[in-house]
Order: C-alpha cells, then structure tokens, then sequence
C-alpha cells in the first residue's frame, strides 16, 4: 500500500471578497469531509491575527492568504479530489473568490512526506465545523500511537485537530 500523501496549498483572496470567500471555503471543507473518504485532512487557514505581541508571525503573512493542509490516504487520492465533483464544482460557482491567473485561481502546491506528528482527536477543533452528522470513514491508525499526523510550520510546531 502507498504512503499517505501529503500537502501545503496557497491560494489569495481577492481583494474585498474575504468574508463571501470564508463562507464558501467553510462549505468546501464540510463536502470534502462527508463526500471524499480517502481525504485524510482537509485543513483550511487563513493568518492568524492577534492582540497578543508574543505571537508573531515572522515574516509577517500576506494578507488575504489562504493555506489548505491536506493529506490523501495514497499519492492516487489527490487528483481524484481535484478531478472530482465537489473540488470542481466549488472552482466553478467560486474561482472568482480568489486571485486568477489564466482564469483559474493562482495556488502553490508543495507535496509532502510525513514522517512523524499527530493531530489530537477532539482537541482545538473549530466549532464552525463540526458535521452534523459522523463521516462512515475514519483515519487510519499508525501502529503503536494513540494519535495521528505532524504539524511543524516555521518555527513552531502545532497540533491540528480533526
């Protein structure tokens, strides 16, 4: 069996479009997770802003930046979602929300290769996106670890919630 693929995506916002643009991605997230079982991890971000000096992105952000964390149970998986129906469809009703280069929304794709980290189940999870109902599906479990997946961005490691 193939290793889980992982990735980084950036997209931009354009430029006035953020809040009709943060409603159609929070859609985005909720069909992937209940229509697209070999999507791992479907993490959608945006900068995060704070009152609070000590946390301080360096460098700073670009503003209106969009950063998907994603994993695939194969290598396989990935065009699969972005061939597929619910990827297509939101790029179509929505590809104007964003920055376009040749009519598509301009992104970044780094591919990525975990090799250690978790995300805790139940901890920090957003309460925007809770489903209302459980998916069918479940993340795979790494042999002798009680959690899953890594988040290391910069130079602070984080824990991603599912």
């Amino acid at each position: 069996m193939a290793a889980p693929l992982s990735l980084t995506s950036g997209w931009f916002i354009a430029p006035g479009r953020e809040a009709e643009t943060i409603a159609a991605l929070r859609r985005l997230a909720w069909e992937v997770q209940a229509n697209e079982p070999d999507t791992l991890m479907y993490l959608v971000h945006v900068p995060f802003s704070a009152d609070q000096p000590a946390i301080q992105s360096l460098p700073p952000p670009t503003p209106n930046s969009v950063v998907f964390i994603e994993e695939y149970r194969t290598p396989e998986a990935f065009p699969q979602h972005v061939k597929g129906p619910v990827f297509r469809t939101f790029v179509e009703k929505n590809g104007s929300l964003f920055v376009n280069s040749d009519g598509k929304p301009f992104t970044t794709v780094p591919f990525l290769t975990r090799i250690a980290g978790f995300i805790r189940r139940g901890a920090g999870a957003s309460p925007w996106f809770r489903p209302r109902h459980r998916p069918s599906h479940h993340y795979p479990r790494i042999p002798n670890a009680p959690t899953r997946s890594v988040g290391l961005i910069g130079k602070f490691q984080i824990s991603l919630a599912n």
